[in-house]
């Protein structure tokens, strides 16, 4: 995660950046990233969350991110993810919803966005 960037149209990136055509809007970014079974890796999630503040448009972009609230074997999950951006404080995260059958691992839904 920590390189993906490089390989993005230029979001928030460095106006010397070669790789930019000189009209193009250095504060742009998407206006929604949508993530699903992204979070399992601990030690990935800071690397993750990093593009995803380079990567979203500001001040009106969002994420979306679904994935099981813990990931058996690895640790990681979207409650592991969300203690990191709440740790972090530049951006909100709300719950959007949460799916648990009985039958397997509970899965949730999480809005993430600027303050």
């Amino acid at each position: 995660w920590s390189e993906v960037h490089q390989i993005l149209p230029c979001v928030h990136a460095d106006e010397r950046d070669p790789k930019c055509s000189p009209g193009m809007d250095q504060s742009a970014g998407y206006d929604i990233i949508l993530m699903a079974e992204t979070v399992y890796s601990i030690s990935a999630l800071p690397n993750l969350y990093e593009l995803i503040k380079k990567c979203m448009s500001r001040p009106r972009g969002l994420v979306y991110m679904a994935a099981k609230k813990h990931y058996f074997g690895v640790g990681g999950g979207s409650r592991r993810f969300i203690s990191v951006v709440e740790k972090d404080g530049v951006m909100a995260a709300s719950l959007v919803a949460e799916v648990a059958d009985g039958s397997s691992n509970v899965r949730e839904v999480w809005k993430l966005s600027f303050k």
